[in-house]
């Protein structure tokens, strides 16, 4: 048996195995391009080859003037950047001689998730430096207190723990005339130019005096973070104006996230969210409702709402399958309250009629 020149083969020797041809394009140094090239004399020193990163395309010829073309990439997601905002691409970055100039993000699908007459640039960022955000999300509960409220036509309302006027903005908008109550300093100067007055004090202590009474009263995610709910609403129920309303929106702690997360022997706090980590007490759909019955209210609607989809999906994934998505869980929250709602948001009145 026959070997390559140099090697001896003996009986029942193994044949070295043959190397595989390899697919795609070959090396500009082998084969028999590299061959001719050697029998030509041509240059045959080493050329560093240039991959192309998905998204990227090779630089053009110079400009005249000698500046180079510019080349056009996806923007990486940098550690600490914000992501794009519900329903928007990424940005492109367009590099200039190696400086980048960021171009608005254009707007993709956020009609699809929501509320028809907020404009599509304020929809929340995925990740922001506040942990609260107007939910512009049609199922939301800020759309459900802002739908419930209707038009204000010059009536009052009392927003308890506003914050930085997240949803004092929006009343004020429809008509309303905004009275917040905020406990941080901070959060109270910048929501003050959303409301007509704003009045640094907590929900869980004595109140100021308001000196009017209100049409209808907001506790939105806020009994959550008092150490006695039960309490701060019998304090807010004497300046409610005889046939007003009170709104309120809780976490529902039983949703079936929660519950699979205690089989497993979690509980694990959070930024934001049910487990917010500045939660101290957690309601079911059940204690929800006990709690406005011994405060002295008449619960008259109950909707649960669904996880906020557009808040915990990549961007990247955004579009009228995730819409449809979102549509179904919202209709099955409403089905089954108790196990699937993500928040509950109750519309009650005082006990006696509009009258009291």
């Amino acid at each position: 048996m026959a070997g390559p020149p140099g090697v001896r083969l003996s009986r029942g020797a193994r044949q070295p195995r043959r190397r595989r041809r390899r697919l795609g394009p070959r090396s500009p140094h082998a084969g028999p391009a590299a061959y001719r090239r050697v029998r030509d004399g041509a240059d045959v020193s080493p050329v560093r080859r240039r991959s192309l990163q998905p998204g990227r395309r090779r630089p053009r010829a110079a400009r005249p003037g000698g500046d180079p073309a510019p080349v056009r990439r996806r923007a990486r997601r940098l550690p600490g950047r914000l992501l794009p905002a519900a329903g928007q691409r990424p940005a492109v970055v367009a590099h200039h001689g190696g400086h980048a100039a960021r171009r608005a993000p254009r707007p993709r699908v956020a009609r699809l998730f929501q509320r028809p007459d907020v404009p599509a640039e304020a929809a929340p960022a995925l990740v922001t430096a506040r942990p609260y955000v107007l939910k512009t999300d049609r199922h939301s509960s800020h759309s459900l207190v802002l739908d419930w409220l209707g038009p204000g036509r010059g009536r009052r309302v009392l927003d308890v723990g506003a914050g930085e006027g997240i949803l004092s903005a929006p009343l004020t908008a429809q008509g309303w005339r905004v009275t917040a109550i905020e406990p941080d300093a901070g959060a109270a100067t910048a929501g003050a130019p959303h409301c007509e007055r704003m009045i640094v004090a907590g929900a869980d202590g004595p109140l100021p005096d308001l000196g009017v009474s209100f049409d209808a009263i907001v506790c939105a995610d806020v009994l959550e973070h008092l150490a006695d709910p039960l309490a701060a609403l019998r304090r807010l129920l004497p300046h409610l104006a005889p046939g007003g309303v009170v709104v309120v929106s809780i976490p529902n702690v039983a949703h079936l996230w929660i519950r699979l997360g205690l089989l497993a022997g979690r509980f694990d706090y959070g930024d934001r969210g049910i487990l917010d980590r500045t939660h101290l007490r957690f309601f079911t759909r059940r204690t929800a409702l006990a709690l406005l019955a011994d405060a002295g209210l008449a619960v008259e609607r109950c909707t649960a709402t669904p996880v906020p989809l557009y808040q915990v999906v990549p961007p990247r994934w955004h579009g009228r399958a995730l819409a449809a998505v979102h549509a179904l869980s919202a209709l099955a929250a409403r089905a089954l309250p108790r196990l699937l709602g993500y928040q509950l948001v109750v519309l009650a009145r005082p006990r006696g009629g509009p009258g009291r």
